[in-house]
Parts: structure tokens; C-alpha cells; sequence
């Protein structure tokens, strides 16, 4: 019995299916990180107006350009917005939280206030 090489790849039906279903991931991937980009932004934006920040203040205090900032509030950037560096900041995290249960439909926000008093 002898063996026959070849140089073009053997193909097989089962080896096509699997290249079809990975790069349908691919691009499933691709689009879940655009609109996750898109949402990131927009919640970074409302975030912003929730604390009544200017982008340029919000850029001071992250240590970017406010280009940047523009950008992942657009979503229009190959970088992804840095969450942790925006929740480190004291005056930013709360309303980041909240930008962010505002872009899940089922959030619902609720603000309670509760005061105790101290008795001598």
C-alpha cells in the first residue's frame, strides 16, 4: 500500500461546518461588542449628566483626553470604555451605577432616604 501526498487541503463536509459556525461566532462576537460599546457609551453620557460633569471634567478626572471620552460615549472607538477607571472615581460612581440600571429595560430605580436620629 503506498501513500499519496498532496498539497491541497483535504476538505471534508464536517471540517466546512465547523469554519461556518466559528466564523458566525466571530462575527456574532463582533456585534455584541458594538452594541455593548454603544451601551457602555450611552450610559457613560447619562452618567456624566447625573453627576452634572462636563466632559472635560469628567476627562480631568480620568487623566484622558476629552476625544476619548467623546468617543466611548459615541461608542465609536476600537477601545472599550475602562469601566474600573470610571467607577474608581469618588464623585462618578454613583451615577455610573445608576446609567447603568437604566440601560437594562427591567431596572427600575428607586432613591430612599433614611435619616436616624440619635437619642442621649
Amino acid at each position: 500500500m503506498g501513500v499519496i501526498l498532496c498539497d491541497e487541503p483535504v476538505t471534508t463536509p464536517r471540517a466546512n461546518a465547523e469554519n461556518r459556525k466559528r466564523m458566525a461566532r466571530a462575527d456574532l462576537r463582533k456585534a455584541e461588542n458594538d452594541l455593548w460599546d454603544r451601551l457602555a457609551g450611552r450610559a457613560i453620557e447619562r452618567a456624566r449628566q447625573l453627576a452634572g460633569w462636563s466632559l472635560d471634567r469628567l476627562a480631568l478626572e480620568l487623566g484622558k483626553d476629552a476625544r476619548q471620552v467623546s468617543r466611548w460615549e459615541k461608542g465609536d472607538t476600537p477601545d472599550h470604555p475602562q469601566l474600573d477607571a470610571l467607577f474608581a472615581i469618588e464623585g462618578f460612581r454613583e451615577p455610573l451605577v445608576i446609567a447603568l440600571a437604566e440601560q437594562c429595560c427591567s431596572a427600575e430605580i428607586e432613591t430612599t432616604i433614611r435619616f436616624r436620629r440619635r437619642t442621649a
